[in-house]
């Protein structure tokens, strides 16, 4: 069995149970916590953009400046309105280099999409209220003293 059939064959609540248990999103260094907190404490060095999800969703042009000027690129207004318009979630959903639904297995999942709906925090509604209680004091715990928020 192929990898990206196999990892679509997991259910929400084995998504909930590895997640919890810190192992989903494993990284080459580490589990996701500590590969995105090791970026965080590294937030102010002048070679690392940190970008969340949620700011990218509630001011995307305003990331792409944010972007642009960290590389360096001093970029008219109206190629910031292409590169934003071409970045929205909708054109990304609808372009097959972007969103690779090619890759799930459509016969075990029918209607999936690789992106989902592009809202923050829709995870929320996969889980019961006790995995959502649980996942929040995981997030407080691993959060804890970083000062690294996220609106979920």
């Amino acid at each position: 069995m192929e990898l990206n059939t196999l990892s679509w064959q997991i259910q929400k609540n084995d998504i909930y149970d590895i997640a919890l248990f810190g192992c989903l999103f494993k990284a080459s260094e580490g589990s996701w916590w500590d590969h995105y907190l090791y970026f965080w404490k590294r937030r102010h060095q002048p070679n690392v953009l940190l970008l969340r999800f949620e700011d990218l969703k509630r001011d995307l042009r305003g990331n792409v400046e944010i972007i642009s000027r960290f590389l360096g690129k001093a970029l008219s207004a109206k190629t910031l309105d292409d590169i934003t318009e071409h970045c929205s979630f909708d054109n990304m959903k609808s372009n097959p280099m972007t969103n690779p639904d090619y890759l799930l297995s459509t016969d075990e999942r029918p209607g999936c999409s690789f992106m989902r709906k592009g809202k923050s925090g829709s995870w929320k509604t996969h889980f019961t209220v006790a995995q959502n209680e649980a996942m929040d004091a995981l997030i407080k715990e691993k959060l804890h003293g970083t000062g690294l928020t996220f609106d979920h």
